[in-house]
């Protein structure tokens, strides 16, 4: 009976480090987190202009429209289950106009993806642009 338990136990061991490996593959390091990060807020700010060009003049939209990454948490332990990271990105796209669009963002760490959940309209004190 001991020898059947010996090996009920080695294949229980066997996939519980199985499955401990394929959890730990799956997850993003913090560079790819960051790279999708940086891709996602190319294209956000590329929609951003796209859309304020059609609702104002183009004499508005600053010649190089920009986005600074305020915030950027890599999260761990049990919190990083949901959610791997958070981002507070600020996006100016005004031309002399004291108006910045603050974006949030979090890592859905079982889809491995950026997901954006609150936008908001701020004004900025131009010495702290």
């Amino acid at each position: 009976m001991t020898g059947i338990m010996a090996k009920l136990l080695s294949k229980r061991t066997g996939c519980i480090w199985f499955f401990f490996i394929v959890l730990t593959a799956c997850s993003d390091s913090p560079e790819t987190i960051q790279r999708k990060l940086d891709e996602y807020l190319q294209n956000d700010l590329r929609m951003i202009v796209a859309q304020q060009l059609q609702e104002v003049d183009s004499a508005h939209i600053a010649e190089e429209p920009y986005y600074v990454v305020e915030d950027l948490i890599f999260f761990q332990g049990d919190t990083a289950n949901a959610y791997a990271a958070y981002a507070e990105v600020s996006f100016y796209f005004y031309q002399e106009i004291n108006i910045k669009e603050v974006r949030k963002y979090r890592f859905n760490a079982q889809y491995h993806y950026w997901d954006r959940y609150e936008k908001k309209l701020r004004h900025f004190n131009d010495s702290v642009k």
